[in-house]
């Protein structure tokens, strides 16, 4: 189910850039998608929507197909974008516009029709998400199904008057969205992302959880806590989620990243360990010997903590450390891979004088892989030295926000991370960290969370008990005749 998916987004950011290239070149393919009332929300948010608004805004106003300069003009306009999506918005602009051998000008039909299956699609597999919700809610099942029957009637005669897809193409996809209620019902793991049992952490997440494919970047200032937060996070989806963990380090030895893991698990400081104290405490002889049983247990259940150790090999090149992860997946299949961190690694092609280029080439690299090899993949980058300076200038914790325009390369970066949050310990106690949302491709940029932080002993955790809440929400398994709805027609 996950490589469908997958595979679907694949396939609509090909057909959103085929349609760029046409309303762009072509004044009779704008002139068709205005005649077919073709929607910038037809398109999923992003460039691509960007570009469209811009483009029918223009037309519409001119009654012409708007040049490269009143283009960036306009992109350009007070509160409309961040510097960073200019720039993003801007560059495909131009790439686009230089595309047109590429696409045929008689093509636009196809790719339309093919856009408005597409958002047809989302907006039912939304009723579908509230029909799912429901049964989470603990609602009626004969009421939920007609509740369900319903608004499946309903938003497909809004979608066939809005986007004036054929009633035949709706009904085939009311079957189609049937069956997945059923399988989003008996395999909710299929569909739901992987969770680190942190509640404030989660709550960041939001439904969604991690997905493979999917790219998560922390970033903070040089001492940080970005070590910290991802031996956190990996301790906590292994031990609470259940699943393999592949740790690649890049700065420190496996044996330092693997005393650092221990600290967070025990809860006990590094120096206890690096200075022999052991030796005469029995009471962290005894948190220890507990914290290794539990590894026993969950190794014999086949979940698994590796470290990749390439630290002694200075700075790695993506494609090697893509190579070393596939050997080891014959007998290891991880399904969270974490990167510490994105500064030491190398891309493909050295660009010597655009660091940020390179670290957008090695997200985009980090990206392709999770998807190819089946993982979400997490990592950490350092926060531009104008946000650190800006941050310490403000001295109520309140008032601070962070924006992708404060990752250190971040005009390509931040194109490719699906979120990107932001770490801040407190000045005074150094016993609290708060977490802002810089950027999710999924869900809320207002959500800030704080922690406890314990440096010594490379850990962050919450005051809220750990209830493991993924078990509550495992779904009663449903029959699929459970689902006849007859069609309107």
């Amino acid at each position: 189910m996950a490589k469908t998916n997958k595979k679907k987004e694949e396939d609509r950011e090909k057909v959103e850039s085929k349609i760029a290239i046409c309303f762009i070149n072509y004044e009779s393919c704008m002139q068709r998608m205005i005649e077919l009332n073709i929607k910038p929300s037809f398109f999923n948010p992003g460039i691509y929507r960007a570009l469209y608004s811009v483009c029918l805004k223009h037309y519409k106003e001119y009654n012409q197909l708007i040049t490269k300069g009143v283009f960036k003009d306009k992109l350009s306009k007070p509160g409309k974008f961040s510097k960073f999506e200019i720039s993003s918005i801007y560059n495909q602009f131009n790439l686009l516009s230089k595309s047109s051998k590429l696409v045929s000008e008689t093509d636009v039909d196809y790719y339309v029709d093919r856009l408005k299956s597409f958002y047809a699609s989302d907006v039912m597999l939304g009723v579908v998400e509230e029909y799912v919700q429901g049964k989470r809610d603990g609602k009626d099942d004969i009421e939920q199904l007609d509740e369900l029957h319903q608004k499946l009637s309903q938003k497909k005669e809004e979608i066939t008057e809005e986007s004036n897809i054929s009633l035949y193409f709706t009904s085939q996809m009311e079957e189609n969205l049937k069956q997945d209620v059923v399988n989003r019902i008996n395999n909710p793991e299929l569909y739901r992302g992987i969770f680190c049992g942190i509640p404030e952490m989660d709550q960041l997440l939001g439904s969604r959880g991690l997905l493979p494919g999917e790219l998560t970047l922390f970033m903070a200032e040089p001492g940080g806590g970005k070590t910290s937060m991802m031996i956190t996070v990996a301790d906590a989806i292994w031990r609470y989620s259940r699943r393999n963990i592949l740790y690649v380090s890049l700065e420190m030895s496996a044996e330092q990243i693997g005393y650092k893991h221990l600290c967070c698990h025990t809860n006990l400081d590094y120096s206890v360990f690096m200075t022999g104290q052991l030796k005469h405490d029995g009471a962290s002889k005894s948190i220890i010997d507990e914290a290794f049983e539990q590894r026993r247990e969950l190794a014999d259940n086949g979940v698994r903590f590796a470290y990749l150790d390439v630290a002694s090999s200075g700075k790695m090149r993506t494609s090697s450390m893509e190579f070393r992860i596939k050997n080891m997946i014959s007998s290891f299949k991880p399904d969270v891979v974490l990167v510490d961190y994105l500064d030491l690694l190398r891309p493909e092609m050295d660009r010597p004088g655009d660091h940020h280029i390179e670290l957008g080439d090695i997200c985009k690299y980090l990206r392709g892989m999770g998807k190819k090899l089946d993982f979400s993949v997490i990592s950490a980058v350092q926060l531009k030295r104008s946000a650190i300076e800006r941050i310490r200038k403000t001295g109520n914790d309140d008032k601070i926000s962070f924006g992708t325009d404060d990752v250190s390369g971040s005009h390509s970066i931040s194109a490719d991370a699906d979120r990107i949050y932001a770490l801040m310990i407190d000045k005074q106690t150094r016993q609290k960290m708060r977490i802002y949302t810089a950027k999710n491709r999924y869900g809320d940029l207002s959500n800030v969370q704080t922690l406890n932080f314990n440096g010594g002993a490379s850990r962050i955790y919450s005051d809220i008990e750990n209830n493991n809440s993924l078990e509550t929400n495992v779904l009663e398994p449903c029959d699929e005749t459970a689902f006849d709805i007859e069609d309107d027609d």
